[in-house]
């Protein structure tokens, strides 16, 4: 179950629909939410664009780390350069059941984002944060039917068009172990020798 929101004047959509999968490998359980995109500004003036996308948990997934990837190709129009700007924490943003658990900013420019290209030519910006390797730790578990969503929040200058994919990664982080769990593996090869010692002396 997925939804697809966007909002903005003047905006016509050549490419939309976003791609949203519920995966679970083999020892590891995980949800993802994409949501991608191309928009055209068709107005004379810089609008500002807001799109989401959604997916419901079905399985409970206990220690939840994060990771995520942002890309935006902006292109000119009618040849006078196009730009891509955000405000501070709106140009992405993760979501668990309505609460922000994410939010990513790259700073290109001053005090936000911004991707500018040059007349009759286009640009490109990709990033990313953590990875599945390393996830980023967030507070909680996950259960089922909860939900999970991605935002992208930007404006666009007039006549132009921009290309936007934001994903959402959530995966279970295998526990910690506590002190008592991490001594008792040290002296396990210990224990182990003792009784094949007591063994081979009782023979």
């Amino acid at each position: 179950m997925f939804t697809r929101k966007g909002k903005g004047q003047g905006a016509s959509t050549l490419l939309g629909g976003g791609l949203v999968a519920l995966a679970v490998a083999s020892s590891t359980q995980a949800a993802l939410v994409t949501l991608s995109g191309i928009i055209t500004n068709n107005t004379l003036s810089t609008q500002t664009y807001e799109f989401s996308q959604k997916v419901m948990v079905t399985e409970d997934i206990a220690n939840v780390g994060a990771f995520g990837s942002l890309s935006f190709v902006v292109t000119d129009f009618n040849r006078n350069g196009a730009q891509i700007t955000s405000s501070a924490g709106e140009l992405y943003s993760g979501w668990i059941n309505g609460a922000r658990a994410k939010s990513l900013l790259p700073l290109t420019g001053g005090s936000g984002f911004d991707l500018s290209a040059p007349a009759r030519s286009l640009a490109r910006y990709d990033t990313t944060f953590a990875s599945s390797a390393a996830p980023e730790a967030l507070a909680g578990s996950l259960r089922s039917g909860d939900e999970i969503e991605v935002r992208l929040k930007f404006t666009l200058s007039a006549g132009d068009q921009a290309a936007y994919t934001g994903t959402f990664n959530l995966v279970a982080i295998s526990a910690v172990p506590g002190p008592g769990a991490a001594c008792m593996a040290l002296l396990a090869p210990w224990f182990g020798l003792h009784r094949r010692r007591r063994a081979e002396n009782a023979n």
